[in-house]
């Protein structure tokens, strides 16, 4: 008896490997993933603008990436006694008008240098609704608790979304011609919007990233929605929000993309390393198990940096 459909994500012919950079960017998800391949030691910079959702926003970050934008006071404002970028994630919301700037000014610097170099960029669209600020006429990232009367909410659809994705790749092939983009689309449901509007939303973000991958060689697509959404498709693999995927789900995914991505010569080093996360994850039960736990982990971290640092003399050589 089968309880699951069968579905089989494909080898890339492009792989990743330790000693390339990735730089992943969009919704919660792509901080998911990011954060593993930031534990299993991959050289990954994860959103450096904050979580983001919709293609407009992801696609400026992109652009102040390449153009080195350079954020200035009036680019801020301030609610709830914080100075807020609409384009960013809170966690560059400050009491300091000051303070907020340098934070995203510094960010923007660092992923110019980081998106120049890198050799993946991994994108996770979350929804195609989006919110335009009525005062500026811009769509926005984050609507950070202010005041729904000063915005106005729209669908960006695909036609639109493929076009704009198009100019942005074309600008990164310029700007890093070595650049492979690595779409998903978030299986996290947008309740908020509505379930009929939630799959509206999914579905123009599919056809948006189907029609990129058709039209550019250097631009591919992991299944992550059709993994969660089809083949799990069980509110036990969901949080208890109901919309967000669980840790057994994440996983699920990332074994796949792991499976599919990882270039086979990288999986020695790779399961040395999985091996140790798992260890570690498991605490010491006395002062003598502490003992041998400490011990142990040391041990394996010497050899992972062993490891990686022979790993990286020899891509180096080659």
């Amino acid at each position: 008896m089968d309880f699951f459909l069968p579905f089989a994500v494909p080898k890339s012919q492009s792989m990743l490997s330790y000693h390339q950079k990735v730089i992943a960017i969009g919704s919660c998800f792509a901080q998911e993933i990011g954060g593993l391949l930031e534990k299993h030691k991959f050289n990954v910079m994860v959103n450096p603008h904050g979580i983001l959702f919709n293609s407009k926003s992801i696609i400026r970050a992109l652009n102040d990436y390449m153009n080195t934008t350079e954020y200035h006071s009036n680019d801020l404002l301030q609610e709830n006694n914080l100075w807020h970028s609409l384009h960013h994630h809170g966690r560059f919301s400050k009491a300091s008008k000051q303070l907020g700037i340098e934070g995203i000014n510094k960010e923007i610097s660092e992923a110019h240098r980081f998106l120049k170099n890198a050799d993946w960029l991994l994108v996770t669209l979350g929804t195609s609704w989006a919110f335009r600020h009525i005062h500026t006429n811009e769509i926005i990232a984050n609507c950070h608790k202010i005041p729904q009367l000063q915005f106005e909410k729209e669908i960006l659809n695909s036609t639109k979304q493929t076009i704009d994705w198009q100019e942005v790749i074309e600008k990164l092939r310029i700007f890093n011609p070595k650049i492979k983009l690595l779409f998903t689309v978030s299986p996290v449901r947008y309740i908020r919007d509505g379930l009929v509007e939630n799959n509206l939303s999914k579905s123009h973000l599919l056809t948006t990233v189907h029609s990129i991958v058709a039209n550019n060689e250097s631009c591919f697509y992991f299944p992550a929605y059709e993994l969660v959404v089809d083949v799990l498709r069980d509110y036990r693999f969901f949080k208890e929000d109901l919309v967000h995927p669980n840790e057994q789900a994440v996983n699920f995914v990332w074994e796949h993309f792991i499976n599919a991505y990882l270039n086979p010569k990288e999986f020695p080093i790779f399961k040395e390393i999985d091996a140790f996360l798992k260890f570690d994850y498991h605490k010491p039960l006395n002062e003598a198990d502490a003992n041998f736990h400490r011990e142990k982990r040391e041990m394996m971290h010497s050899k992972i940096l062993a490891l990686l640092k022979a790993h990286h003399s020899s891509s180096t050589k080659e």
